[in-house]
C-alpha cells in the first residue's frame, strides 16, 4: 500500500482583529487538527498572529490560511461580540520553516 509522508512546517502570519487571548491559539489549534495538521506554536502581536503548524500533504498553504480565518472568525472572545479574524482579508505571510529551525 502506497502512502505519503511530508514533514511541511510553515511560519503564518496575518492579521486579526480585537484581543488575542490564549484561548484564540486553542480555538485555532483545534481548527487546524480538524483539518488533519498540527498547530505547533501560536503567539503573536498586537495586531497579528504567528502560528508554526503543519498540514496534510494534500492542503494548501491559501486553503488552510482560508480555513482558519473562515472559521474562527465565528470565535467570539469572552465578554466580546466581534469576530477575532478577518476573514475577508486574504493578505498572509507564510514562511517554511527547516526542522532543525523548529524550536527557535
Amino acid at each position: 500500500m502506497a502512502s505519503t509522508f511530508t514533514n511541511l512546517l510553515f511560519h503564518l502570519v496575518f492579521q486579526h482583529q480585537g484581543s488575542r487571548p490564549s484561548t484564540l491559539y486553542s480555538y485555532i489549534g483545534g481548527i487546524v487538527r480538524d483539518e488533519g495538521g498540527a498547530l505547533l506554536a501560536a503567539g503573536g502581536m498586537p495586531d497579528h498572529v504567528h502560528l508554526l503548524a503543519c498540514f496534510k500533504a494534500d492542503m494548501s498553504v491559501s486553503e488552510m490560511v482560508r480555513r482558519i480565518k473562515a472559521n474562527s472568525s465565528k470565535w467570539i472572545p469572552p465578554g466580546g461580540r466581534s469576530p477575532a479574524l478577518r476573514p475577508g482579508r486574504s493578505a498572509y505571510g507564510a514562511f517554511s520553516v527547516s526542522e532543525s529551525q523548529k524550536a527557535r
